[in-house]
């Protein structure tokens, strides 16, 4: 990565030299502005460019097509949720996709458990006195990494580190109808307001957990497991539109995904009831399910869980940083409940 920033650094030099000596001499001075906004055209092609490239850590190499104006609310952090605000007229990409905006000009962006370094996002807005013609910057925003509990477990029988194939079809059937709700990108932005718990209790399962059987490492668990007895109300933790509500999911069990808009969803697993139905609105607070040992568990909780659709992905992040912590409640091992599925 050095050598590539030393060469695209070098070309730079190159190009400012050739605008000094083109445009500044006696003979044809021009309006430094020009050769400003000349250069500053290149280094953000440059600065492009090496994100292509996957090293987006050459963007600080170019201060000048590098902004720091646009402001992100929320914990950059893998896993988290993200805030931005633009001003009208503005639009905004990240990863070579639109943003989607409510009518405050507010887009959201979500980081996955293995988020990379740095978030880079770009802006496009209205160029004074040139109609049809839009001004693009970049805004590069670190991201802090953390560190998973990871466990390792040696002589589990073979049987339970590769499941039933029959098991795998039906699960991958099932996946699918999970994969369709969630890809919804409506408009609604209750989730704006902020989101509160789905059930209260003692925390017996974390985001980014990971357990390794025989040295055959599993999926990492997405969700928040919290311990109440069966037949605990479920709440919504904001307002959305019910995708998928389905009792009897082969891994999941009583399974619910509530759309809170802008491809943002909570998906609500083991459940042993469900109290609404899919195509229905809900308020946050409002009770949707309730609490259970269904699918492949072996105690009673609910797995809350919750992903981001926009930009064309599939982002899982943590809910716990999107509620306030459970000061009443003291959180369990991570291991006090077992559960054998695999599914997102």
């Amino acid at each position: 990565m050095c050598e590539l920033a030393l060469e695209i650094a070098g070309v730079v030099v190159d190009v400012i030299e050739q605008f000094y000596r083109r445009h500044c001499s006696k003979k044809n001075r021009v309006n430094v502005q020009k050769i400003v906004s000349r250069v500053n055209g290149f280094a953000a092609f440059a600065a492009g460019y090496a994100y292509a490239m996957g090293r987006v850590a050459l963007l600080s190499w170019f201060g000048m097509a590098v902004a720091n104006a646009l402001e992100l609310t929320g914990e950059p952090v893998q896993g988290g949720l993200l805030v931005g605000q633009l001003e009208p007229g503005q639009s905004v990409q990240y990863r070579g996709k639109a943003l989607q905006l409510d009518q405050q000009h507010r887009f959201i962006v979500a980081l996955d458990r293995d988020a990379e370094p740095e978030l880079v996002l770009q802006v496009s807005s209205p160029a004074s006195g040139e109609k049809q013609s839009m001004n693009t910057q970049i805004y590069p925003f670190a991201i802090r990494n953390r560190e998973y509990s990871i466990q390792h477990i040696e002589g589990v029988e073979q049987k339970y580190v590769e499941p039933n194939p029959k098991q795998v079809e039906r699960s991958r059937r099932e996946g699918q109808w999970v994969v369709n709700a969630r890809r919804q990108q409506r408009a609604q932005n209750d989730f704006f307001d902020g989101f509160i718990w789905p059930v209260r209790g003692p925390i017996t399962g974390v985001f980014g957990s990971q357990r390794v059987y025989n040295g055959q490492p599993r999926r990492p668990h997405y969700g928040v497991d919290v311990a109440r007895p069966t037949g605990t109300p479920v709440v919504a933790p904001s307002g959305g539109l019910v995708t998928l509500a389905h009792p009897d999911l082969y891994f999941s069990g009583g399974t619910l995904i509530i759309d809170h808009g802008h491809g943002l969803s909570s998906t609500f697993l083991h459940l042993s009831k469900l109290l609404v139905a899919e195509d229905q609105q809900v308020l946050q607070g409002q009770a949707v399910g309730h609490i259970g040992a269904t699918g492949r568990v072996t105690g009673a909780h609910l797995d809350w869980r919750m992903n981001w659709t926009g930009a064309g992905g599939n982002v899982r992040l943590d809910p716990q940083l999107l509620v306030e912590p459970m000061s009443e409640w003291v959180a369990l091992p991570n291991e006090s409940i077992e559960s054998t599925k695999t599914g997102d």
